[in-house]
């Protein structure tokens, strides 16, 4: 047995005839953060590189080279740091993974209505990895296996149609579940906010946590089950690593992993009540001088005179952008609104063209139709800068992050 993991260690190592990990006792490899299939790749790489592998050298490269397009996959599915070695795999990845040979891939990025050589870290994030993930969320995770090593067109199809059926049926679901959530009563004066529902489905509650984090700001636990078995996921931040919180606490656990932002855990029905109770103490103790409020870092402010090709040009060379190497956030102030309307299926985005001066620029606003605008008003705004290409045109575009109005 060779276990490869790139996950918190736990104190008493499974017994294995190897264990590679960037963080194992006794482990000198340099660079420490790679994802599960980044650690994976390292032992296709040694294998291959061994001196007893009888591949000739450009067969050896050229195996190597193939599984690349899965390493950048699983490097940003993973939510690793998108710095170092991680990304030099991403960016190569993301090269091989707009040609790749995978007839399934082909197949999901179709379905997906996704052109091959527009796929970059973001379509892995918001396409292609929630795709491959929902096979074991809603089925069977060797869905998603059998998909990516099909060799039959139609078969492919057949899968890749499956799981974008099934992605689907998890995206509604993973929606009632946020809902449910948010209708149970929450006491904000807590610094770790816990939701339960005996029914909800195992693997969709880390789904669930991820969004309940974001809108509540605070570390949360979702958690499903009942009887002898309990299962919860949690999701913490920066301040409040919720793994070493469990290992404080691990017995009263069945089982539990994770990374300091994020842990799964199995409780019995009568360690729960205990766990919770200790699990908030902690955190009332490490986040006592937290202040819960959401936060957009802006890390330059400009005028529109000085957005041109120049600078996007300057701004994919720190691509691919992921987790430790955010997409640069830019703040304009006292723009005014020259067009507006609503656009989506259900109307949640702003497609704007906004004017500074004597410039224009295009801008889309997702999700903050909430915000009310008309032509003429003056407003602030922090944005993405973009470039979008239809029909073999481009041009500038800024991705809206927040709007407030001016006050001159």
């Amino acid at each position: 047995m060779i276990i490869t993991d790139h996950h918190t260690i736990p104190e008493t190592l499974p017994k294995a005839y190897a264990i590679i990990h960037p963080r194992v006792a006794g482990e000198n490899y340099p660079f420490k953060f790679l994802a599960g299939g980044g650690v994976a790749f390292k032992l296709a790489q040694g294998l291959l590189r061994h001196a007893d592998n009888k591949f000739e050298i450009k067969d050896k490269e050229s195996k190597e080279k193939w599984l690349l397009d899965m390493v950048a996959i699983s490097t940003v599915a993973d939510m690793v740091p998108v710095l170092g070695e991680n990304r030099t795999l991403v960016k190569h990845g993301l090269i091989v993974l707009q040609k790749t040979r995978r007839l399934g891939l082909k197949m999901m990025l179709k379905v997906a209505g996704i052109d091959p050589k527009d796929v970059d870290a973001t379509t892995i994030a918001f396409a292609i990895a929630p795709r491959i993930n929902t096979a074991g969320r809603m089925d069977h995770a060797n869905l998603a296996y059998y998909l990516l090593i099909e060799e039959d067109e139609t078969k492919a199809a057949e899968m890749a149609a499956s799981l974008n059926q099934n992605n689907i049926d998890r995206q509604r679901i993973t929606e009632q579940i946020i809902r449910e959530a948010k209708n149970q009563p929450v006491n904000l004066e807590d610094k770790l906010i816990v939701f339960y529902k005996a029914d909800w489905p195992a693997g969709l509650i880390s789904l669930a946590a991820n969004r309940l984090l974001r809108d509540f700001n605070r570390p949360c636990l979702v958690v499903c089950g009942q009887g002898e078995k309990i299962v919860g996921s949690a999701r913490s931040f920066g301040e409040f690593d919720i793994t070493a919180a469990l290992e404080e606490n691990k017995s009263l656990l069945l089982r539990f992993g994770g990374h300091p932002q994020a842990a799964g855990f199995t409780v019995t029905e009568a360690n729960y009540e205990t766990l919770i109770n200790n699990l908030k103490s902690l955190a009332q103790e490490k986040l006592k001088d937290v202040v819960f409020q959401n936060k957009l870092v802006i890390d330059k402010k400009i005028d529109f005179s000085e957005i041109n090709w120049e600078l996007t040009d300057w701004l994919t060379k720190f691509e691919p952008y992921g987790q430790a190497n955010s997409e640069p956030i830019f703040m304009t102030d006292n723009v005014m609104v020259s067009q507006a309307r609503k656009v989506g299926s259900d109307n949640k985005h702003w497609k704007l063209e906004l004017a500074q001066s004597n410039k224009k620029i295009s801008a889309i606003a997702f999700g903050l139709a909430d915000f009310d605008l008309v032509i003429g008003q003056q407003i602030d705004i922090a944005y993405n800068i973009n470039v979008n290409e239809w029909n073999g045109n481009r041009e500038i575009q800024i991705k809206i992050k927040d709007i407030k109005k001016f006050v001159g």
